[in-house]
């Protein structure tokens, strides 16, 4: 990208890393073996003055493969190849099209991370908790976008109920892991956890469906066990 920044969101791509490798392969008949390596860089909590970071490599671009295409286009090739790179780091990061959706992406991993991370069904082809964190908050922030778009009423029904969740914290003066501790495993959102919920990692349908109509139910289950 060229510059420094931590938003959940690949930039424009600067064409050099492409560009200077087909340039160095084409002066040696495409035979140095060059490959363009996409890192994504992951901040544990973005903004925060102290966070982990996970680094996670994906396939290299393997230049010698794209060489007639140079040969005949040399600046479309370029082009071509420094979207596929982009496309390959989205595929690495949690990537948000629209910055704005970061806030509700956010409140919703907080809300639900907590459960749906240690549940097998949900990835249970990823081992790491690091790999599980980054995976979860991006199918969390592909759904929200893809409702966003395709139906924004509902992105926004959920954004005013978990924003309701959070003032009510606040107002009782709960941190989510403080209310945990009080309330214990939360079992409704273990007994309401229906086969639809794996569907925020692949039929944003279905799992943001579960989402909006579970939160009212966890929020009413809180204040119960807070009064009780």
């Amino acid at each position: 990208e060229g510059i420094s920044h931590v938003d959940p969101q690949v930039k424009e791509m600067r064409t050099g890393a492409i560009r200077i490798g087909l340039e160095a392969e084409a002066k040696h008949d495409f035979q140095l073996g060059v490959r363009v390596v996409p890192i994504g860089l992951n901040f544990s909590k973005p903004g925060s003055g102290r966070r982990d970071l996970t680094l996670r490599v994906g396939q290299p671009i393997v230049l010698a493969r794209h060489a007639e295409a140079y040969r005949s286009d040399p600046a479309g090739t370029v082009a071509n190849l420094t979207a596929e790179l982009r496309e390959r780091i989205e595929n690495l990061v949690v990537h948000l099209d629209d910055l704005s959706k970061a806030p509700i992406v956010e409140a919703a991993y907080d809300v639900f991370a907590p459960d749906w991370l240690g549940d097998p069904l949900l990835l249970p082809e990823v081992g790491d908790r690091a790999t599980r964190e980054i995976e979860l908050r991006r199918s969390i922030a592909d759904a929200i976008e893809y409702y966003s778009r395709y139906q924004p009423s509902w992105a926004l029904e959920l954004e005013h109920r978990l924003a309701a969740y959070r003032g009510a914290l606040d107002q009782m003066r709960l941190t989510e892991d403080a209310l945990r501790r009080r309330v214990g495993a939360l079992p409704l959102l273990r007994d309401t956890l229906p086969a639809a919920v794996i569907g925020v990692l692949g039929a944003p349908l279905a799992g943001f469906g579960w989402l909006i109509g579970a939160l009212p139910r966890v929020r009413l289950y809180f204040c119960g066990a807070l009064s009780s």
